[in-house]
């Protein structure tokens, strides 16, 4: 897998290992926080892309490729003991602002390619930032609840809550029995790029209010798509559009990478995430 990230110019880089008490951070109540001598309070690494974004922030990097096979921690149920060790890896592309997606794509093959290199078949799901926004809004729930409703849309894509707890979560927006059916019908929507539009262009999204904004962000997800597949990308990719694993960290194309699996029953949600092997954009 590190022959494949070389491959695309990247050289292994490790940013510091603490990191000030971070708002991003501290909203997950297994982040690890330590304190120093002098008082200060800081976060052992939650993931690997913050600790990265501060670096490439402060130093004014403008052009990077980078690799890194690192620890993350999680807190433990029961307090006093050693916390969870986690080992995961990250890949990512530095470059000015520009409305290139060829970045987008490439990352697409990079894991790809890293997960053929363990022998792994996978599927690639994309979405778009806005057109998640788009879409929940256009469903009646407002801006300042996107927050609370993208974990339950990430439970609900990994199988952790039932009909009746959504059922339940849905309530608690206020929002009409159209707009949750359509909700409804959207959380379930997983299809190849060609027939995205078709699904999400239902009667309420074709008005000027939100046509404009979910044809960019459909155009965008094409383009990445096509860029992909000229690059090399093989493994299969579908558009979900209440995908939102990780979705307050992109303004763009975003995606998860699934081990692809042909279950006799319908799988577990313990199968689910653990069929989940990776995230970005």
């Amino acid at each position: 897998m590190l022959q494949v990230f070389q491959s695309h110019g990247a050289v292994e880089f490790t940013p510091p290992l603490l990191t000030p008490k971070a708002k991003s951070w501290e909203q997950h109540p297994k982040a690890v926080t330590v304190m120093t001598a002098s008082g200060t309070v800081c976060h052992l690494p939650h993931d690997l892309r913050l600790p990265f974004a501060r670096h490439t922030a402060y130093s004014g990097t403008k052009y990077m490729r980078r690799y890194v096979v690192d620890k993350i921690y999680r807190e433990k149920h029961v307090p006093g003991f050693h916390p969870r060790e986690i080992v995961e890896c990250a890949f990512d592309i530095v470059s000015p602002q520009s409305d290139s997606l060829w970045p987008d794509a490439e990352l697409l093959v990079v894991a790809s390619r890293a997960a053929s290199a363990c022998n792994l078949k996978v599927t690639l799901q994309l979405n778009h930032a806005v057109l998640l926004q788009t879409v929940l809004l256009s469903c009646g729930v407002p801006l300042d609840k996107h927050a609370d409703i993208y974990p339950v849309l990430v439970q609900v894509g990994l199988g952790r809550i039932t009909r009746l707890q959504l059922q339940t979560h849905l309530e608690s927006l206020c929002i009409s029995t159209r707009d949750k059916t359509n909700l409804l019908r959207l959380m379930e929507t997983n299809v190849p790029i060609q027939e995205v539009k078709e699904i999400v262009f239902d009667s309420k999204l074709r008005s000027a209010k939100w046509s404009k904004k979910i044809n960019q962000a459909l155009d965008e997800l094409e383009a990445v798509y096509v860029n992909a597949k000229a690059l090399g990308c093989e493994c299969p990719m579908t558009v979900a559009p209440c995908l939102a694993y990780n979705a307050k960290q992109h303004n763009g194309v975003f995606w998860q990478m699934s081990v692809a699996r042909h279950w006799e029953h319908k799988p577990t949600a313990k199968q689910l995430s653990g069929d989940l092997i990776a995230a970005g954009g």
